[in-house]
């Protein structure tokens, strides 16, 4: 993923950030102040996109309601579930051993 250009300066989004970015673009939501306006559509959580800006840019953590709420919203599937949860606790990419785990028992459900 390509670094954001910032004010003159190059700076990444934070694992988190990352994560929240690809699963918003995934399903045609692109920057932060859309992923606000989807969330409040989708379930009615209110946040501003200066805050889901901060969020991915990894300035300060969000609150789980608000993960719980971007999961509701963009319809995350159990294994997207599973790697928002493990980078949101650990604000690291799940490991492949771990992706490999939640699959398997996805699967034994289904």
């Amino acid at each position: 993923m390509e670094p954001i250009r910032v004010k003159g300066r190059t700076k990444p989004y934070c694992e988190l950030g990352k994560l929240l970015d690809i699963l918003a673009r995934s399903r045609d939501v692109r920057g932060p102040y859309q992923i606000a306006q989807h969330l409040e559509y989708a379930n009615g959580y209110e946040v501003s996109g200066q805050a889901v800006s901060k969020y991915l840019y990894g300035n300060i953590g969000p609150k789980r309601a608000f993960v719980e709420a971007f999961a509701d919203a963009f319809g995350l599937s159990e294994q997207e579930r599973f790697e928002l949860a493990w980078t949101y606790a650990y604000g690291l990419p799940i490991p492949p051993d771990k992706k490999l785990i939640a699959l398997d028992r996805s699967l034994a459900r289904g």
